[in-house]
């Protein structure tokens, strides 16, 4: 899944992604691990990156996966994980 941009937005912050009218942004992942999350995250290097993935351990939700490295921990790391739904 993806979505297209309708209008365009100039980021103020560092923050903040700017995209202009009819980029496509893909923020859904399907059927990936937590694992490949992180390393997808990871490459992207951008504080605020995220992704939406299939839950592996709650069948029919969705986890949402974000780059936080405010949030740093023995568990987490950089990233941290929620689950939707």
């Amino acid at each position: 899944m993806e979505s297209v941009a309708l209008y365009s937005f100039q980021a103020t912050e560092s923050d903040e992604l700017a995209f202009n009218k009819g980029d496509t942004l893909k923020w859904y992942s399907g059927r990936i691990s937590r694992q490949l999350a992180e390393e997808i995250l990871m490459k992207r290097n951008h504080l605020g990156a995220f992704l939406i993935r299939e839950s592996e351990s709650s069948p029919g939700e969705f986890s949402v996966s974000v780059n936080n490295r405010a949030q740093r921990g023995p568990c987490l790391g950089p990233k941290s994980h929620s689950r939707l739904g």
